[in-house]
């Protein structure tokens, strides 16, 4: 494949390249139409949903009107005039149910009693089924019915508008079937004048969940429909209605306000107000979801419209641009051939104003700056020579100035080491000439400080001669730390390794800092019980020198914690001081030998190789050693030694 794709010509390449945000654009924009055709079929959904309520709720008023009829005439009234007119509209609204393709309502008529209608008008027509036989069943079967008619989900983004209004639609279709409900057993009551208590008893539940759902429709509804609702309430035929119904529950006895007609109509009335407010709210919905999807299609429409669009659009950017590429490309490409023999004088014409104008002109300045470069190299060559330096041609002037530099660097280093040799020699044999008489005097220092703290007329010089044996002391350690240097230039720096624990280290580390330390306290953290193999002195050194160090460069900061830790093959210890921190640029230096951090406020002691052996010393132990520092913030010292042995 690589082979192959070698081989094509420049454009062709460009092309393929230019095609993969083409397809990219085409695939994105396909999967947002698909999620475009995804949301207008849920809605489609959604509407056939709203449309099958509809027709749920025609088929249950067209029922309630048969009961009526069927009960009158199961009790010997002659209404089968009027049965026989109602009878074919019942089943127009059951076919219009069973036309619909929603799972929910699939042989609906199987299960909502619906299959013995036919078998119970038979009956009727016989004069067999009581009156009661026939208010059980046409009650059973229409609130069956009102338990298919379900709503949308409220968590749907498209409905949360007038999940309100869905519900409300709802709750008023289960009110009107349980007020049905009551009304058909009331209305048996005063009609046959028998059985008041068995048939209020029987209808108690009906009246506690009509509160329930009553309850619910004013807590979910939307406040518009709620103030209709409390209106219709209070100001319509459902007031009496309502309040016949509860008097009759409360006392459970009848009396003479009503007949059996004057029921049947006040509450028929009464219903009729909450069937229109129903009917009201179901249009509402109806309207706002027919919205919403003619929203939808129209950016449906418009999406395809900007997938053509974009899919043109992008074919004529990318054939311009590959055009325009390949003509900037092919002048670039005899420019760098030139460039790659070390020749001069392109005269590379401008061609664009963006990245590729760019590189362009970054070529031109190369060339123009080829000769001036050579020189210069030639003047300041400082750098690394230990490489091949082959000039590409002999017009190739850079690279022979570079060669020439090379040479005059080599001479230089072997100058300069000769100079660090005689430097490291001068060096050993000062500091090994300077450690017997600082011993010498160190000793002498010892004896005057033992008789002058015994006899009382040496008591006067005694602060002197204290301050005699620290100087002696800083330069022992200078002395010291020169011999380390000495050693570790030289290769001699041998370890004595043994096994201790980390925390004995850091007590006699603190020990011989106790003087030092009278202006700070040290803080331990971490896990200090850990057993290392390796060279204790040398390692104290180093913590030694990186508590120094806290120590001398944070005055006036009482803290400084020393933190262990133990990772999965080694521990690292780190030091941290709260004072003047270091540089970002000097950061890079801290462990070189020689190297100090000034102040411009404050000098302040040490010859610079404290950090530069506590360096060496670490990564003989196949250890590592850093800093973290911010400037007037503090520093933190860390380094780690491998563990070999527990």
């Amino acid at each position: 494949m690589n082979k192959f794709f070698r081989k094509l010509p420049l454009p062709v390449k460009l092309m393929l390249i230019g095609l993969v945000p083409l397809v990219f654009i085409i695939y994105l924009s396909l999967q947002v139409f698909n999620d475009q055709i995804q949301k207008i079929n849920l809605l489609e959904s959604y509407l056939d949903r709203i449309r099958q309520s509809a027709n749920i709720n025609t088929l249950i008023n067209e029922l309630e009107t048969e009961r009526k009829f069927s009960y009158e005439n199961a009790l010997n009234k002659d209404l089968r005039k009027e049965l026989h007119v109602q009878q074919p509209k019942t089943d127009h609204a059951i076919k219009l149910l069973q036309g619909s393709t929603d799972l929910a309502l699939t042989n609906f008529t199987e299960f909502t009693f619906l299959k013995d209608l036919q078998a119970m008008r038979v009956n009727i027509d016989t004069g067999h089924p009581s009156a009661n036989v026939v208010m059980y069943f046409y009650t059973n079967a229409i609130y069956r019915l009102s338990t298919l008619n379900a709503i949308p989900g409220g968590n749907n983004i498209f409905l949360k508008s007038i999940y309100p209004d869905l519900i409300g639609q709802k709750v008023l279709s289960e009110m009107i079937t349980l007020l049905g409900t009551m009304r058909a057993n009331i209305y048996n009551a005063l009609y046959q004048k028998k059985y008041l208590a068995e048939i209020l008893m029987g209808t108690q539940g009906v009246h506690d969940v009509y509160g329930t759902f009553e309850a619910e429709f004013l807590l979910k509804g939307s406040p518009n429909y709620v103030r209709e609702y409390k209106n219709i309430r209070d100001n319509s035929a459902l007031r009496p209605t309502m309040e016949y119904i509860d008097t009759l529950f409360r006392k459970f006895n009848t009396d003479s306000v009503y007949t059996a007609d004057q029921w049947q109509a006040i509450s028929n009335d009464g219903v009729t107000e909450l069937k229109k407010l129903q009917s009201e709210i179901w249009r509402n919905v109806n309207a706002k979801v027919n919205t919403i999807y003619k929203t939808e299609v129209g950016k449906k429409n418009a999406i395809i419209i900007f997938i053509i669009v974009a899919f043109l659009f992008v074919i004529t950017v990318v054939a311009y641009t590959v055009r325009v590429l390949t003509q900037m490309l092919l002048e670039l490409m005899i420019a760098a051939q030139k460039i790659s023999k070390g020749a001069t004088g392109l005269n590379l014409r401008p061609v664009s104003n963006d990245a590729m104008g760019s590189l362009a002109e970054s070529i031109s300045r190369i060339d123009e700056n080829n000769k001036m470069l050579a020189d210069a190299t030639d003047a300041i060559g400082r750098g690394k020579f230990d490489v091949m330096v082959s000039p590409r041609s002999n017009e190739d002037i850079l690279g022979n100035a570079i060669l020439k530099m090379k040479q005059d660097l080599e001479k230089y280093k072997m100058e300069l080491e000769s100079l660090l040799n005689k430097k490291d020699e001068f060096m050993s044999i000062a500091s090994h000439e300077l450690k017997t008489p600082i011993t010498s005097v160190k000793a002498a220092l010892q004896i005057v400080e033992r008789y002058s703290s015994k006899m009382e007329e040496l008591n006067p010089v005694y602060p002197f001669i204290e301050k005699a044996t620290k100087q002696v002391n800083h330069l022992t350690n200078i002395v010291n730390d020169l011999m380390d240097a000495t050693k570790i230039q030289a290769g001699k720096l041998l370890l004595s390794k043994m096994d201790f624990r980390i925390d004995e280290l850091i007590d006699e580390s603190y020990d011989q800092l106790q003087f030092d330390l009278q202006e700070h306290y040290l803080v331990r953290e971490g896990d200090l019980n850990i057993t290392l193999y390796a060279d204790r002195h040398r390692l104290e050194q180093v913590l030694l020198n990186l508590l120094s160090n806290a120590i001398k460069y944070s005055p006036g900061k009482e803290k400084v914690i020393i933190h262990c830790e133990r990772t999965f093959d080694s521990v690292r210890i780190s030091i941290t001081d709260f004072g003047i921190g270091i540089a970002p640029d000097k950061i890079p230096y801290v462990f070189d030998r020689y190297f100090r951090v000034e102040q411009s406020s404050q000098n302040y002691s040490g010859i610079g190789l404290g950090l530069f052996i506590s360096s060496e010393i670490v990564k003989r132990h196949s250890g590592q050693i850093g800093v973290i520092s911010e400037l007037g913030k503090g520093s933190t010292f860390w380094f780690t030694i491998p563990v070999t042995q527990d």
